[in-house]
């Protein structure tokens, strides 16, 4: 999501930590099984002032959130990843780097708060950064569980592999996913970021030390932590 600041605010906001309230509840999806979703509700300066903003939530359920969910604070995430990821626009991100307190988000419904983990955790890719990983082609490697059918089965990815031959190798040394088992399923070659994309899945982080180990000469996997 491309954000309108100016440089000195985007400078600003990728060196800010925030801390982020959601309400999260499982929800029922089309085949009977359960998966979590998420609202995130506002946004912080410190994990305190997000624990408290607990009690206040609780007293009195702004309007969209589920009364049967629970409450989770997302700690330290960066604030333009929030923007560039699409839970802020760049209004809001201006209004919490002047008042530098506590900041309400529009209900939303996402994913559960931990499947954004990596690309909150760090500053967006920066415009050089990002055309450098379009032009590498690497493969992901997945975790997959095959127990289940459809939207019941678990996906996430674990690594990325700068050869095919080393994603195989990975699969073989973790063990193949097959039909009513889990296991890890290699895919590729995608380029290590899509045309633009300053956040992803497997974080800034990691492409950034994708980055580093092509400069360096290095070899793989770099693994992608929760």
């Amino acid at each position: 999501m491309k954000l309108d600041l100016s440089p000195e605010e985007e400078a600003a906001a990728a060196a800010t930590v925030v801390h982020v309230l959601w309400v999260v509840y499982a929800e029922t999806n089309s085949t009977g099984g359960e998966g979590m979703r998420g609202i995130p509700l506002s946004v912080h300066a410190s994990p305190e002032e997000a624990e408290s903003a607990i009690g206040r939530r609780k007293a009195e359920a702004p309007s969209g959130e589920d009364p049967s969910g629970s409450y989770v604070v997302e700690k330290y995430c960066n604030l333009l990843a929030l923007g560039t990821s699409g839970f802020a626009d760049a209004e809001k991100l201006r209004l919490f780097l002047k008042s530098r307190g506590s900041l309400d988000l529009p209900p939303r419904i996402w994913n559960a708060p931990g499947l954004y983990t990596q690309q909150l955790s760090a500053p967006p890719l920066t415009a050089e950064e990002s055309r450098r990983a379009q032009r590498i082609q690497v493969w992901i490697l997945y975790y997959e569980d095959w127990f289940e059918f459809g939207a019941d089965r678990d996906s996430f990815p674990v690594a990325v592999c700068l050869s095919e031959a080393e994603a195989a190798a990975e699969v073989a040394r973790k063990g193949a996913v097959a039909s009513g088992k889990d296991g890890y399923l290699a895919k590729g070659p995608y380029p290590l970021a899509g045309p633009d994309e300053r956040s992803s899945e497997i974080g800034a982080t990691v492409i950034r030390e994708v980055l580093r180990r092509v400069d360096a000469r290095e070899g793989g996997p770099v693994p992608i932590t929760s």
